[in-house]
């Protein structure tokens, strides 16, 4: 018996290889990234650094009719799995928040779920932690001020109050 297999079509790498294991990863920021491809065989990986308190969300938009792509997010120890996306549709979506107490870096794996030869871009985006709030003179107070029934009383209607955060 003789079984034939056609073989997949050949791929060009992208501008980022070699990137298929985590130790060399491209190191990426927030920016859309272009133009990437993933071919059969072929895994890719970036890199984030990620503050303490910061979030990372990641697009990955591709034709799904061109070949299925899957994105896992890991942890800096490089095995731990902290977000996953692995839709059957086109794009895929993730999001993590550092809520360690130190700076890390975070490792993107993107790959191809079956004989895949397909283009897909990388958009990432770093949001800052929302701003501290630091008390006013009338959140020291025992009723700390933070609703109507708590409400400090003003003595007049022209009253200057200094330093008050609202």
């Amino acid at each position: 018996n003789l079984k034939v297999t056609a073989a997949p079509p050949p791929c060009t790498d992208d501008n980022f290889e070699d990137n298929d294991a985590a130790p060399s990863a491209k190191k990426l920021g927030q920016n859309n990234y272009t133009s990437l491809r993933v071919c059969y065989g072929d895994i890719d990986w970036y890199a984030f650094q990620v503050k303490k308190g910061e979030n990372l969300k990641i697009d990955i938009e591709f034709d799904h009719s061109k070949g299925n792509i899957d994105a896992v997010l890991y942890d800096s120890d490089q095995t731990t799995s902290l977000a996953s996306s692995t839709s059957l549709d086109d794009n895929e979506n993730l999001e993590y928040k550092n809520r360690s107490q130190v700076d890390s870096v975070y490792y993107l794996k993107i790959y191809g779920t079956t004989d895949v030869n397909n283009t897909y871009s990388v958009k990432a985006i770093i949001e800052a932690p929302p701003p501290v709030c630091i008390d006013d003179q009338f959140d020291t107070l025992s009723s700390k001020n933070n609703d109507y029934l708590s409400a400090v009383a003003l003595t007049g209607p022209d009253q200057t109050i200094p330093s008050l955060v609202l």
